[in-house]
């Protein structure tokens, strides 16, 4: 995978994360949204990993819009 890859799928995470709803009366599907889409951002990150050794993790969670 290229750096434009990681950059695609980071984008496609950011974008879902930043539709979670942010409402006082969706709270528990907002926080199961989110903890889904931040587990998928961490498997991802994962996969990527071991794809390239080179890889930033960090950096990846980062793109995706999610703050560790």
């Amino acid at each position: 995978m290229t750096k434009k890859d990681y950059e695609a799928i980071s984008a496609i995470v950011r974008r879902e994360w930043n539709l979670t709803p942010d409402t006082n009366d969706q709270d528990a599907y907002r926080r199961g949204r989110a903890n889904g889409i931040f587990l998928i951002a961490l498997y991802l990150a994962d996969y990527l990993e071991k794809d390239n050794p080179l890889f930033d993790r960090d950096m990846f969670v980062k793109a995706c819009g999610i703050e560790i």
